[in-house]
Parts: structure tokens; sequence; C-alpha cells
């Protein structure tokens, strides 16, 4: 059936929401910094000394060689809320595909001192490629390969103790690949991890994790960032009465799709002979290259 599309002052009126929501935000790390602080509004409070707060890692007088780590996997909710506490960029509780979330304790003060979660590769990535010469077949290098998509230490353990670097070799270590191997079947054989901010800063947790981790170049970024909040449910609202559903409730991703699927409805619903250009927002969908940023590609090829 044809998508029905919106009348040119429909078309106009959402890129008008897109605009207005993402007009304060130059660069990606205001955007993520932005969505990381509604994200945060949600954690309970507790009294001083009673919350989750007072077991990340607080003892700055031990001297590394006196730290002992153990390896764990908390509950969902005890995993979340350390880790929202703890990361610079908002967290998904609820991820499709492999799924292996780890937290690392120091036994003597028995405090948390960072958080690992390892789940399924993304599909296409351009450095990836080219290490292998090849677009893998997917079903195959699904079963044989993993993504660190959270290493993060908690602070300032991880400046002061070089705690990103000891979480990145966690990643690479016989311990992490068993653990996988074990939950999901595989004969895992590759792991790989992106910086978080990419090109956009000078230098990387991962810089000097030779030959554990190895940089292979940059990645072609051009992901959606969403919006999110009361302006996302209220487009949402509205290109469902104008139009009707465009993603089915139940669907994967559900959010991205319908993000892309109303990106590309109000492009086809313009009527540019009939909108002058002075009607236009002036970032038509609010989308500027400087929030697409490409990511550092790091691999490790050989586990210790």
């Amino acid at each position: 059936m044809k998508t029905k599309n919106l009348t040119s002052d429909q078309a106009l009126h959402c890129a008008g929401i897109f605009n207005n929501y993402f007009e304060k935000f130059g660069r990606i790390d205001e955007y993520m910094r932005d969505q990381k602080l509604s994200q945060i509004e949600n954690v309970p409070t507790a009294l001083p000394g009673m919350g989750l707060e007072s077991t990340i890692y607080s003892n700055f007088d031990m001297s590394p060689k006196d730290m002992e780590f153990e390896i764990l996997e908390p509950d969902n909710e005890t995993y979340d809320t350390l880790l929202n506490m703890t990361s610079s960029h908002t967290n998904m509780s609820s991820v499709p595909g492999k799924n292996l979330k780890i937290a690392v304790k120091e036994k003597n003060t028995n405090q948390w001192v960072g958080f690992i979660r390892c789940g399924s590769p993304v599909i296409n990535m351009k450095p990836r490629n080219e290490l292998l010469t090849h677009v893998p077949e997917l079903v195959s290098f699904n079963k044989t390969s993993i993504m660190g998509f959270v290493i993060v230490p908690t602070q300032p353990f991880g400046f002061n103790y070089l705690g990103g670097k000891l979480l990145a070799a966690i990643c690479c270590s016989h311990t992490i690949r068993e653990k996988l191997n074990k939950k999901y079947g595989m004969n895992l054989s590759l792991f790989e991890t992106t910086s978080l901010y990419g090109n956009s800063k000078s230098s990387s947790q991962y810089d000097g994790m030779k030959p554990y981790l190895r940089y292979k170049g940059l990645t072609d970024s051009d992901f959606i960032p969403l919006i999110h909040g009361k302006p996302f449910h209220d487009l949402a609202t509205f290109i469902d009465s104008a139009v009707g559903k465009l993603v089915k409730d139940d669907a994967s991703s559900r959010k991205l799709k319908l993000t892309t699927a109303i990106i590309g409805l109000i492009k086809r619903s313009f009527d540019y002979s009939l909108i002058s250009l002075s009607e236009l927002p002036d970032r038509l969908l609010g989308y500027d290259l400087s929030l697409s940023t490409p990511l550092r590609l790091e691999f490790i090829l050989k586990f210790i």
C-alpha cells in the first residue's frame, strides 16, 4: 500500500520540530551530554552513605600492587544504575542480540572499579572490511566476533590508575572469551571496539594497548541522532494522526526505524516549488555534519 504523504505545511511543521530540537547542539558530545543529563534525572536519591554510589571505588591511598580484582555479572538493575551514575554517555537497558554485562570489583575494598558490556558486532564497518579484505559473511562472523560497547572505568579510578586500560585488557582475556563461548556457543576469535568520541578527541584510552588492541582506522559515521522526550512523543503522535503508523509497535529498534521513516516522509512531502527558501528551517531536519563523528576502531585478534 502506498504511503500517504504529508501536506507541505505539515512537512514544514515536522522539520521545524527537528530543527528546534537540534539547534542547541554544535557537536556530538554536546548532544550526548544533554541526553545523559536527562537520563540521570531518574536515578533514585538515597541517604548519604546508603546508596549505590558508596560502592564505587573511593580509596585512593591504595597502591595498584595491593589491589585484587574479580570479574562479576551483577543483576541488570544494579549494573544499569551503576553504569548510568558513572558513564558520560547514555546507556541502553534492553539490547537486541548478544549481551554480556560485566562489572569489575576491587576485592579488598569491595568496591566497583569499572563496567563492560559486550554485544553482537555492528553489521558493516569500513576499517574492519578493509582489514579482512572483504565484507564478512554475517552468520559466521556473528558466531566468532564480539564488540565492546561499554568499557567504562569509575572515576577518578580510571584517570589515576589507568582503569580504562585495565578494562580493555580484561576484554581481551580468555576469561571474557570463555564466558561468551559458554553463554552463546561461540568460537570467539575477534574482539573489536570503538572510542566514544572518535576523531573529535586527540587521544583514546586504547592508546598504548599494543599488541592487545590495535587501531585500525575511522568508521564512516552517518548515524541519525534521535530526538528524545516530549518533542519525540509529540512528533510521533502528529505523524500517527496525519498518515497512520509508519512502524509496527513491536518492531525491533522501533525508535530508530520510526525516526528514519519520518525523515524520509518529510523529504518526500516537501513541494519545493511552492515553498520559498526563506520558509525552510535553517538546517533542514536539524542534522549537521558536526553531529556525525567517525569513530576509532580498535581490534584484538589474539586473546591473552
